[in-house]
């Protein structure tokens, strides 16, 4: 992933989300929060491809509509989530799953708040190991293609 697009896109895109996201709980908003964001879609599509084929996934983060369809049901029984939700995207959060295709504030926040489900807390910011370990066993799971390596390796110089 070129540099000048990875700041755009944190600046642009995952700031200001998990920035707003952060006036809900301060933890959604954090540094190493918007590094695992940026290497995960360092890892999964470089900042280039909204839906790589074959497969259902969509948005430069790559989540499936199954998943978004499940993640969706959970944020709604999180009254402060869904409120914020309603209050950036509608209710009920406008075009559903190819929402996250044509939307990157909103497939920014379903990233997030994919991750922020996972009851294990997020590595420091700057821990490459440890961000890669954790985007692996949450996001792209054991049964993923995915290699830890591969997003240390994409997101150190992004960082930095």
């Amino acid at each position: 992933m070129r540099i000048a697009l990875a700041r755009q896109v944190e600046s642009l895109v995952i700031a200001p989300v998990l920035g707003s996201l952060g006036a809900v709980e301060p933890r959604l908003g954090s540094v190493a929060a918007r590094q695992l964001l940026l290497g995960t879609l360092a890892v999964e599509t470089g900042g280039i491809w909204i839906k790589q084929n074959p497969g259902p996934a969509l948005g430069w983060w790559q989540m499936e509509p199954a998943t978004h369809d499940d993640l969706v049901a959970r944020i709604w029984r999180q009254p402060e989530l869904a409120s914020w939700m309603h209050a950036n995207f509608g209710r009920p959060f406008v075009g559903g799953a190819a929402e996250l295709a044509g939307n990157a504030f909103y497939a920014a926040a379903l990233a997030r708040l994919y991750y922020w489900f996972d009851p294990q807390p997020l590595p420091d910011a700057g821990d490459l190991a440890g961000l890669a370990g954790y985007w692996k066993r949450v996001w792209n799971t054991a049964a993923g293609a995915g290699r830890e390596e591969k997003f240390a390796r994409l997101l150190g110089p992004l960082i930095a």
